[in-house]
């Protein structure tokens, strides 16, 4: 069985569609997290935009104290807003929080993005933490703050907002399931189409010929190939039954010239 012709071309069949499926379902999956994270990143810039601009407007207003309202009210209305802070620029430490305990305490991260207590645009941008990104913006004081800031500093505060990756999470669990049921199922149908024909195809002509050369073997000289194929096989057809021809005639002109 192993050492069948059969055998050998379905066998590299299945490892060549096995290693396409692999590497074309896995390239699949990797594509729909890389756009679903694109996704909630977009998301996440819109809503760091949003709550700059309603910090400024509480801010301006004199209504500053409402930022701890605004922010515990932004993530009860949205379940993929985790956390909402506002760092103090030179040290890092959290001023306001949509969790009120967290307020005086130090930011983890602030050391990756404070230099020297200096804040740049290249030092804020997206922070990667298990199950959720962090969206880090420059609060910059505004022509409209300077009349409660000094207009020489530059920057107000530090914007942190977490995105919660639940959504994507599951979206790709869920994605994989689904791509690999497909995948199985089409490698089912491949395997079983491939298998058929090459059974149509090359292992039935095969299995034919086999028979007529034991036949022959067994003394039936009548014995002939079926030479109706118009492909390969068809040709070694003929070409064979015409070697038996050419044998049958030498044995007959033998006994011809033995009487």
């Amino acid at each position: 069985m192993f050492n069948s012709l059969k055998f050998k071309i379905t066998f590299t069949a299945f490892l060549i569609i096995s290693v396409i499926m692999i590497l074309s379902t896995w390239r699949d999956i990797k594509e729909t997290e890389r756009l679903l994270l694109e996704w909630h990143r977009e998301k996440a810039a819109l809503l760091s935009d949003r709550i700059v601009h309603s910090i400024m407007v509480l801010m301006t207003e004199n209504k500053w104290r409402d930022m701890q309202a605004l922010m515990e009210s932004l993530v009860s209305d949205r379940k993929e807003l985790k956390r909402i802070r506002v760092l103090r620029p030179e040290d890092g430490v959290i001023v306001v929080s949509s969790e009120p305990e967290e307020a005086g305490k130090a930011f983890k991260p602030a050391d990756k993005i404070l230099k020297d207590g200096q804040v740049t645009e290249a030092s804020t941008g997206w922070q990667s933490n298990m199950g959720y990104l962090s969206k880090l913006t420059i609060i910059k004081n505004r022509r409209a703050c300077h009349g409660c800031h000094d207009p020489q500093k530059d920057v107000l505060g530090i914007l942190a907002v977490d995105i919660s990756l639940d959504d994507v999470t599951a979206a790709v669990r869920e994605f994989k399931k689904e791509h690999l049921r497909e995948a199985v199922i089409g490698f089912l149908l491949i395997m079983g189409a491939f298998t058929f024909v090459v059974g149509v195809l090359i292992d039935r002509p095969i299995r034919k010929m086999i028979a007529t050369i034991r036949k022959i073997e067994n003394g039936d000289l009548s014995a002939r190939m079926d030479e109706n194929k118009k492909d390969e096989f068809g040709l070694v057809a003929k070409s064979f039954n015409r070697m038996l021809e050419t044998l049958e005639s030498g044995k007959k002109r033998d006994r011809d010239l033995s009487r």
